[in-house]
């Protein structure tokens, strides 16, 4: 999560996000938005990250079978320190950006 939130500052020119992710009926859910989040590989473990898990900023989701955090839009929108000056932000998804989600993680970048 420390990537995430500190990847504006990085200052890099070019950053391309590839989203290959599936769910669990057990984790899809309206109230997490799920298909508005960028993926971790980083274990979920229900006992770390409480804050931001409670403001539901970080939710559970499912990587190649196996569970991981997922920061949702508005993780993207309260807690990236910094802006992408200059940087190009590509993202590449099945699923991600539909109308339906109104295309929240793309705008939490602008």
């Amino acid at each position: 999560m420390d990537l995430y939130r500190r990847l504006p500052g990085l200052n890099y020119k070019v950053i391309i996000f590839i989203f290959r992710v599936h769910f669990t009926t057990d984790i899809r859910s309206e109230e997490f938005d799920y298909k508005s989040s960028l993926f971790t590989e980083e274990k979920y473990e229900s006992s770390k990250y409480l804050v931001l898990q409670s403001k539901k900023l970080l939710l559970q989701g499912v990587f190649e079978e196996k569970r991981v955090f997922a920061a949702t839009y508005k993780f993207v929108s309260t807690e990236m320190e910094g802006e992408f000056n200059d940087t190009l932000v590509i993202f590449d998804s099945c699923h991600t950006f539909t109308l339906s989600n109104k295309y929240k993680l793309i705008q939490a970048f602008l």
